[in-house]
């Protein structure tokens, strides 16, 4: 009996735990100023490389879709066109790095590029757009605090 006792109470502990967590996790849903809120529409769903392991995604300013894909051994930079959605152009990375984040920007002399970011390494990679030829690798830091990881990367022209 004062092993039930003991077993309830942990019960008890347990189930508070997870309703506090509930409350939580309702409260963080809860829109803020800063939230954006809408509606969207699908306007088409097409198929994609089930295998790929998408990690950075954009337009290009010349209408292409430019994705990476991570994986050690196993990603890629792609070139793919919007109105098939086929893989005009793939390359396969080094296989020391796995590919994140990547996104389309416009160098000063108007030569659209690629800048890919990888996971652990610190290493980027900027491509030739139309091409996928690597132009330059580069290294950088982040936090040391979040591991010194690239995760994702934006361009603001």
């Amino acid at each position: 009996p004062e092993q039930d006792v003991d077993e309830n109470d942990k019960v008890q502990e347990l189930e508070q735990h997870a309703v506090d967590v509930v409350e939580k996790e309702e409260r963080i849903q809860e829109p803020t100023q800063n939230t954006i809120v809408g509606t969207f529409s699908v306007l088409q769903q097409v198929g994609h490389d089930e295998t790929s392991f998408t990690q950075g995604l954009s337009i290009g300013a010349d209408g292409m879709i430019y994705e990476t894909t991570g994986l050690y051994g196993q990603s890629k930079v792609r070139r793919i066109n919007p109105d098939t959605f086929q893989v005009e152009k793939s390359i396969d990375m080094d296989s020391t790095f796995f590919g994140e984040g990547s996104t389309f920007y416009t160098d000063a002399d108007g030569n659209g590029r690629l800048i890919v970011i990888t996971w652990k390494e610190r290493t980027g990679i900027i491509y030739d757009s139309e091409t996928l030829e690597q132009l330059r690798v580069f290294k950088y830091s982040t936090t040391k605090r979040r591991g010194n990881e690239g995760w994702g990367i934006t361009y603001d022209p």
